[in-house]
């Protein structure tokens, strides 16, 4: 899921349905080196809003790694 163009209250939505028929449902919010800590925070936000009951966060650490790298780069 993302929040695309329509924003955070799809999001919530989608996640709301999701979670009325599976409500120990897993959610997993995944971010790269581009992810904005706010962003990051919003989804998390809207994870304990609906309810979620087990939600994790996940980086791609090879991202991140070369993401670095451009910056020492530049």
């Amino acid at each position: 899921m993302n929040a695309g163009d329509d924003g955070w209250a799809s999001v919530s939505c989608e996640l709301n349905a999701i979670l009325l028929t599976e409500p120990f449902k897993f959610i997993l919010i995944k971010g790269d080196a581009n992810a904005h800590y706010g962003d990051v925070r919003t989804a998390m936000e809207i994870c304990e809003k609906v309810g979620a009951k087990t939600v994790a966060l996940q980086t791609d650490q090879a991202e991140i790694v070369r993401a670095d790298a451009k910056k020492k780069e530049g």
